[in-house]
């Protein structure tokens, strides 16, 4: 009956999320996380619907909540919780910590998208248009398809800033660009 009972809140949730009912949806995933402690999908959910009530603080309490219990959920999800608490952090103009939460997720798991796209929307928030086209760009090379969309549209606009991209640089990078990952990356060479 308890997981049913979850299951029906979770599902409940998800509806009223939908329909951009907020307050009940975050009811409904706070009810789910009483009964199940270690429901990720809760724990994004509930913070998304503070990310879309504007309060920004909870949905990082949120973040870290679900990442200082060490839910039963593996490494590969939560690199995911880091990048998506780089959001609200760069909505509150917590620059810094934004940058620590994106460069934790790709620390660990490089090879997804989610990072390099956080510290994009990072530094184009802070104006650095230059190295905002740099990660999205090197997001690109990994072969995200939603970073491609993006690249071939002319314009992504992100927040305070523009970034004017090219869409055939998806499939070239310059050698200042590949040495700047590499960099980053602490390794002597990619790809």
């Amino acid at each position: 009956m308890k997981k049913t009972d979850e299951e029906r809140k979770f599902k409940k949730g998800i509806d009223y999320f939908n329909q951009q009912q907020y307050k009940n949806a975050i009811s409904c995933f706070e009810k789910v996380i009483s009964i199940n402690k270690n429901h990720f999908e809760a724990y994004i959910n509930l913070a998304a619907c503070f990310m879309n009530s504007h309060k920004l603080e909870k949905a990082v309490e949120i973040y870290l909540m679900a990442i200082d219990k060490k839910l039963s959920f593996s490494k590969s999800k939560s690199y995911y919780v880091y990048s998506l608490m780089a959001d609200p952090l760069t909505k509150l103009e917590q620059f810094d910590k934004a940058i620590l939460a994106a460069q934790k997720s790709i620390k660990l798991n490089p090879i997804k998208t989610d990072g390099y796209i956080a510290l994009s929307r990072i530094n184009a928030e802070k104006g650095n248009d230059s190295l905002a086209n740099r990660y999205l760009i090197f997001a690109a090379k990994l072969g995200n398809t939603g970073v491609q969309s993006y690249l071939t549209d002319k314009n992504v606009d992100w927040g305070r800033s523009k970034l004017t991209l090219i869409p055939n640089v998806l499939y070239e990078m310059s050698e200042d660009q590949m040495k700047f990952i590499a960099d980053f990356l602490g390794v002597d060479k990619i790809f």
